[in-house]
């Protein structure tokens, strides 16, 4: 039975990844297909490209792709909830009980780790999860003022002229399907691809969330294991190089500042190496 259900789940999986492959395929073939028409159909001097008179193929393509990228989203949906995520705390006891006149000697413990450091780091692992590349509010907002505002949607007629101001010309005609296509496909890359750029160099300059995790699992002494499948999976070294992290502010300073005068080991998995 074990088997059985392995090799459904392993065909299972296979039909989703061929179906996200083959929606990305069926997307380029769209936006080629719509930009070919636009870019060369706007630009034009003398007649040389046609509209297609029937679109039909374009739209059964794209409702496909459409179909195809749904399903392999909600697959990396259920992936992403389905993770097995374990924090292993390198803290040490520091002591034992002091007993007392009701106490004995066998009953002498070590005292306990503090378990909120953990509970901190799992409440910033799932806020990590809500950080997106792009802003989808400023994506939509950017898209409407493009297209409605600035008059990127008149570059969707059927007339060979490019134009964004009606007024310029004496007659409007209909707006064609294949141009609106790929119309919104451009403006919506060109609007991620701004974004892209921009959470790169803020990333790179100002602040990285995800750096910025890492190092707080230095700091809490803590590592984190997440295994997306039974033997695959991806390992944060946050082991301090301090030897703990049940400390007052004075000592974490104070351990900070050796680290930054390079009188420690380094935070990675090798003592040489910075790599966590």
């Amino acid at each position: 039975h074990i088997i059985e259900d392995c090799s459904c789940r392993s065909v299972a999986s296979f039909i989703l990844f061929l179906a996200s492959a083959l929606g990305s395929a069926f997307f380029w073939v769209v936006l080629g297909t719509s930009w070919y028409y636009l870019f060369f159909y706007k630009s034009q001097h003398a007649v040389s490209v046609f509209l297609p008179v029937d679109d039909s193929p374009l739209r059964a393509v794209l409702i496909t792709a459409f179909v195809l990228v749904m399903l392999s989203r909600l697959h990396f949906l259920h992936r992403s909830t389905s993770y097995d995520i374990s924090f292993l705390d390198w803290e040490k006891p520091k002591g034992k009980f002091i007993p007392t006149s009701t106490t004995t000697k066998e009953q002498e413990t070590l005292t306990s780790v503090s378990i909120w450091r953990t509970y901190f780091l799992a409440n910033e692992w799932n806020e990590l999860h809500t950080i997106r590349k792009i802003n989808p509010t400023l994506q939509y907002m950017g898209f409407l003022f493009l297209t409605e505002f600035v008059g990127l949607k008149y570059l969707t007629t059927e007339q060979p002229d490019a134009y964004v101001d009606p007024s310029d010309v004496s007659y409007v005609s209909e707006f064609n399907v294949v141009l609106r296509i790929g119309l919104t496909l451009a403006v919506f890359f060109a609007l991620w691809l701004a974004q892209r750029i921009y959470n790169f160099l803020y990333e790179r300059f100002i602040s990285d969330q995800l750096q910025m995790y890492i190092d707080l699992c230095s700091i809490s002494n803590i590592s984190v294991f997440i295994l997306s499948d039974a033997a695959y999976g991806y390992y944060i070294h946050g082991r301090a190089v301090h030897g703990h992290a049940d400390a007052d502010m004075r000592e974490i300073v104070t351990s900070l500042k050796r680290e930054e005068e390079n009188l420690c080991s380094k935070r990675g998995l090798g003592s040489d190496s910075e790599q966590q």
